[in-house]
């Protein structure tokens, strides 16, 4: 503080109050500034330009003046050479260093406001390019005010003014500018603005470039410190190192993380730029996976170092969700050491491993090594198989509830499982829709596996909680009715003698918001080839005639056509925002791939009881195949199912 005062005054001598000034400097961070962009006074933005201020442009320091506030600021951009010239921090009398380095913002006679003693509370908004010379070319350069996250940790390695000062020669040029130039082709997205307002060491700096780029860092061979990411996208990369059974010393150990394990919703907060870099909260903007699954709470995560709502906050909340909420496995592998050597596998690395014995095919990546001896022995590796791209083993039964003399486990009378158009998905293809119905009362749950190729091994899909309304169509229905369709043709009727629990439960009529909303779904299936479906909308449900109930719908919705339905058609009735929904990113891999014949996926389904559950072993009556064809787009037919 370099002075202050304070006038005010009111009629007939009697004082109603003062406002207060001062004039006083303060440090913005450290390393130079590049562009001024904004002044904001207790979370009102007081000063802002058309264009941003450039270091280039401007003297140093610049002078200007804040309408309301003061006429005269001045903001040094800390080069490495500035004086200083204000006449707040030169006042004779005073002895002030050239703060050198470090942004500084000298404010004359400012005003804090009426009747506030205290400083108001100052943000100065401005950006600076990260000082290194490992990242290279336009890959260092900022975009939109934020900058490429490896070049703000290659600042953090070799700065001797803003970083640990090492010397550059300890990073692996090569791979930092690799990871840099692939970051740029999301910046949009991938691109940042740390800001680091507490001390931190490189370490937890490293952590925190990882948890936004999913970025890994190790020592190599050559005892430089190696940049890498882990792997994207929908399919298994080509050339990666192959490990098998005959790698190994031992059986595998293995545990699975299945969707009770992992996030069943994501929050995340970020510095919202339009709020004058106030606190915002995001959540994925699609209907969750896990909407089926247990609630419970979801994973809240800070996110400071994003600071645009969108596209960044959006697209990274739905990919730091997929990450966190997608089941993996967990094992230890113990690999030959000279397999390693040989195929040039550390930390950091992701290999195929192929297990004839479970006939598992997955992408993994190794977490954590121990036991090098040099000696031709075996290395203790721990591995985790690839999210969004590796699919999860089959558990075994993760408790055995104990049996009560009660009503017998029915069988599955109702399951369908189709693929679901991406139109109700949200653009995102490759979903599976489950369609469960019960007439037992004490069901819980259902589970749900797969397994690729007639495999024998099953991958655990997850738990469907949410139940549908079995019914059948008690008449044929044709294609030629109208789209909105209210004359009564369509019937349905009991899917069998015992009527399905909740029936009952659906309203006579949906209100107009409702029907605009698609709230009921009603899904007829083809009983001879589940590929082709329609969905409908359902409007309202006449009174029954003799067990038949009329229904009005809208008909062909979400991408799906009328077709004519014969009778005795499986349909089911279920709200859109309870549809059980399930996503492999292994799906895609398989439709990526040329077409094989035969080549299909399994699906299997088990009851879930209060107090019982039919065991994985009785489930095989209750399999779904689900075939690839040439169009890449995965159909399922269904066998045994009623």
């Amino acid at each position: 503080m370099s002075g202050g005062g304070k006038g005010g005054g009111g009629g007939g001598g009697q004082p109603i109050g003062h406002d207060y000034f001062a004039s006083f400097a303060g440090v913005f961070g450290i390393g130079e500034a590049s562009e001024l962009l904004e002044i904001i006074v207790d979370s009102q933005s007081v000063w802002k330009p058309e264009n941003p201020v450039t270091k280039e442009s401007s003297s140093n320091p610049y002078q200007f003046s804040i309408p309301l506030r003061t006429p005269t600021a001045y903001w040094y951009w800390g080069t490495d050479d500035q004086v200083l010239t204000d006449p707040v921090l030169t006042k004779p009398g005073r002895d002030h260093p050239a703060y050198r380095h470090r942004p500084l913002l000298v404010l004359e006679n400012f005003y804090n406001g009426f009747e506030r003693l205290s400083v108001a509370d100052i943000k100065v908004v401005y950006r600076r390019k990260a000082d290194q010379a490992i990242v290279t070319a336009s890959v260092a350069d900022l975009d939109d005010g934020q900058c490429n996250p490896i070049a703000a940790l290659a600042e953090a390695f070799t700065s001797e003014v803003a970083g640990a000062g090492l010397p550059p020669e300890l990073l692996d040029q090569a791979s930092w500018q690799a990871i840099a130039e692939e970051l740029e082709l999301a910046k949009d997205t991938e691109y940042l603005s740390p800001q680091l307002n507490s001390r931190m060491t490189v370490k937890n700096y490293i952590e925190e470039i990882n948890g936004y780029a999913d970025t890994w860092f190790r020592i190599g061979d050559m005892g430089t410190v190696e940049a890498g990411r882990f792997l994207r996208g929908t399919g298994e990369p080509a050339g990666l190192p192959v490990i098998t059974q005959h790698d190994l010393t031992s059986r595998p150990t293995w545990e699975p993380n299945t969707e009770i394990d992992v996030s069943s919703g994501y929050e995340m907060s970020f510095e919202d730029r339009a709020l004058a870099y106030e606190e915002n909260w995001i959540s994925p903007p699609y209907l969750s996976r896990h909407d089926s699954a247990e609630t419970r709470e979801a994973t809240k995560a800070d996110r400071a170092w994003i600071t645009r709502a969108w596209p960044q906050a959006a697209a990274k909340v739905s990919e730091f969700y997929d990450r966190e909420s997608t089941p993996y496995d967990e094992q230890t592998l113990s690999i030959r050491e000279e397999v390693l050597a040989a195929k040039g596998l550390r930390e950091g690395s992701n290999f195929i491993f192929e297990y004839e014995p479970w006939n598992y095919r997955a992408v993994m990546r190794i977490t954590e090594t121990s036991g090098f001896s040099d000696t031709g022995s075996a290395v203790s590796c721990k591995v985790e198989s690839e999210r969004l791209i590796a699919p999860i083993l089959a558990a075994a039964e993760p408790d055995d509830p104990s049996s009560v003399e009660d009503e017998e486990l029915e069988n599955m009378n109702y399951i369908h499982l189709l693929q679901a158009p991406s139109e109700l998905t949200g653009g995102e293809p490759y979903h599976v829709i489950a369609l469960l119905g019960k007439e037992q009362g004490s069901l819980i749950y259902a589970r749900l596996w797969f397994r690729f190729f007639g495999s024998a091994v099953f991958t655990q899909l997850g738990r469907v909680l949410n139940f549908a309304v079995p019914v059948r169509l008690a008449a044929e229905y044709l294609d030629s009715e109208s789209l909105d369709d209210e004359s009564g043709n369509l019937l349905i009727g009991e899917y069998s003698s015992n009527e399905p629990i909740g029936f009952d439960d659906i309203p006579g009529t949906q209100t107009d918001e409702e029907i605009a909303d698609d709230n009921l779904l009603l899904f007829i299936i083809d009983e001879n080839d589940t590929k082709n479906f329609e969905i409908l909308t359902v409007k309202s449900l006449e009174s029954p005639i003799a067990g038949e109930t009329p229904v009005h719908v809208l008909r062909a919705r979400f991408g799906t056509s009328r077709l004519t339905h014969a009778e005795g058609s499986p349909a089911y009735l279920i709200n859109r925002h309870s549809i059980p929904l399930f996503f492999r990113r292994g799906f895609e891999v398989i439709a990526g791939r040329p077409t094989v014949t035969g080549r299909t996926i399994t699906y299997r389904a088990a009851l879930v009881a209060a107090r019982d559950q039919l065991p994985f072993n009785e489930a095989i009556d209750h399999e779904l195949e689900l075939a690839v064809d040439d169009s890449g787009v995965i159909p399922i037919t269904p066998e045994n199912t009623y």
